[in-house]
């Protein structure tokens, strides 16, 4: 007969389980929210583990486990919150999810971020059963439980922007854009309007001109610059800093301010984006020009249709409109068109546009 293998006495105490499951949690928050590199995990891990084994967290007492739930589950899981977002997209900027939130998130091409919402919330569940059972079974975690859901409160910075933002609604009253806004004119047209084209490369930088650490990559542009006027040294404010945002602050010359819960229905997505803002397309089109965008993600997302379109677009093609034009299905993904195949296309419709009357704008 095979001799029986039973698990050492330590693992068939609850304790252990729950304090590695806190452990693991608190190691990955660590390596997610700062920059620690992610293999700095297991050390967390371990040295939480032997603080525990130190202190005796956890470990049999004559005081009799405890009924209720601990203050710190409500923080815990809004700083379980707050890990997903800065796991899925960086940095969290409020002002860009309270925007989607309203502009509309549909179609945004993330399925693959669904399933990783689905799998942060089943592993949320073990932590707080893990930190609930130790509240119950150590006095000591009872007694400074109320205090630790504070801090977990007051350090979350998920909370700590949301307050920042109502602080800064309440102290400017709505006004401060229009306060400082300026409605736009155009001088002096020219008496023949050139055509204008506007390209937006996300994510790129002159930091990609350094030779020795990019090579040629820069090139093009570096040639392109040279041929005309390069603005250095900008830098954004607060309500510029993501795509629709961007788009709208180089249009338009004002940040994106989210609507106000008080100022818009937050159970439909805005009809309008920055209405009352004369933006470059207004401009371009009372002068005659036929304006076009061209991105290669849904139209539905984020509002940007519902932003050209409401500001003197007359055509706005998004991936619907354009994925039977690529060849290749396989060349689509889950979001819309690849770069070079909306580049191939651009330059297709440039040419369309050569040939015609008028003036043109293109924005992609």
């Amino acid at each position: 007969m095979m001799p029986e293998r039973s698990l050492p006495d330590w693992l068939r105490e609850p304790r252990w389980w729950a304090l590695l499951a806190l452990g693991l949690a608190l190691g990955h928050a660590a390596v997610t929210v700062t920059p620690l590199p992610y293999w700095m995990l297991p050390p967390i891990a371990a040295g939480w583990l032997l603080l525990a084994r130190t202190l005796h967290w956890g470990a049999p007492s004559c005081h009799a486990p405890a009924r209720g739930w601990p203050w710190s589950l409500v923080p815990l899981i809004f700083w379980g919150v707050y890990v997903y977002l800065a796991d899925s997209f960086g940095i969290v900027d409020l002002g860009a999810v309270f925007f989607h939130l309203q502009a509309g998130i549909s179609e945004h091409g993330g399925g693959e971020r669904t399933i990783v919402a689905i799998l942060y919330t089943l592993a949320m569940l073990p932590v707080l059963a893990a930190f609930t059972w130790l509240v119950r079974h150590d006095h000591r975690w009872r007694l400074l439980e109320r205090l630790l859901a504070l801090v977990l409160l007051a350090t979350n910075p998920l909370l700590y922007g949301i307050g920042q933002r109502g602080a800064a609604i309440v102290a400017e009253e709505g006004a401060w854009l229009e306060q400082r806004y300026v409605d736009p004119v155009i001088l002096e047209a020219p008496s023949s309007p050139p055509n204008l084209l506007v390209i937006y490369l996300e994510s790129l930088e002159q930091t990609y001109a350094d030779r020795e650490r990019f090579g040629d990559v820069y090139a093009p542009l570096t040639a392109l610059g040279d041929q005309g006027v390069v603005f250095e040294g900008v830098r954004q404010i607060d309500n510029t800093g993501w795509t629709m945002a961007g788009m709208i602050a180089s249009q338009c010359g004002v940040p994106l301010m989210p609507a106000g819960l008080l100022h818009d229905s937050q159970l439909e997505p805005l009809e309008r984006v920055v209405p009352g803002v004369s933006c470059l397309g207004d401009l371009l089109a009372e002068q005659g020009y036929s304006l076009t965008y061209l991105g290669g993600a849904s139209k539905r997302f984020a509002g940007k249709g519902r932003f050209y379109e409401g500001h003197g677009f007359s055509r706005v093609l998004g991936r619907d409109d354009l994925a039977p034009r690529v060849e290749n299905p396989d060349d689509l993904n889950s979001w819309g068109l690849y770069d070079d195949d909306l580049y191939d296309l651009t330059v297709e419709e440039i040419r369309r546009l050569e040939k015609q009357e008028g003036p043109w704008d293109w924005s992609t």
